[in-house]
């Protein structure tokens, strides 16, 4: 990409960081259907598990913080505190499914934590 969010060329497919990373770290392709993590239905977005206003800018763009959500699950668990665990359960078990190596200590913590322990394990173990 280019500054500005623009593609460099029109050959280019654009895409936001946190997809890329999503994608790659998966081991999707770019023509892949991607599954809806929580439902199976086909995914239209990748979501944040923890949105950048509750504590999601600091492992914003960790895979371990990347779901891959239809709109209704989306429009559902996005932004909702209290069915984050849910949603943090089922991609772990798409990571373990994907053959994703993740950084369980960060899965746990994510399971029952608020943003100040998530903050501190990060910055504890990098």
């Amino acid at each position: 990409m280019a500054e500005g969010g623009k593609c460099k060329s029109a050959q280019t497919t654009c895409m936001k960081k946190y997809v890329k990373i999503y994608i790659d770290s998966m081991g999707y392709d770019t023509s892949d259907v991607i599954p809806c993590e929580i439902c199976g239905a086909v995914a239209v977005d990748i979501m944040h598990i923890f949105p950048k206003g509750s504590g999601g800018s600091y492992i914003m763009d960790f895979v371990e913080n990347l779901a891959a959500g239809c709109r209704r699950c989306h429009e559902k668990y996005g932004d909702k505190e209290h069915l984050r665990r849910h949603v943090v359960e089922r991609h772990e078990e798409a990571m373990q499914i994907r053959g994703y190596t993740y950084r369980k200590w960060l899965i746990d913590l994510m399971k029952v934590s608020n943003k100040s322990r998530i903050v501190k394990a990060i910055t504890d173990n990098g």
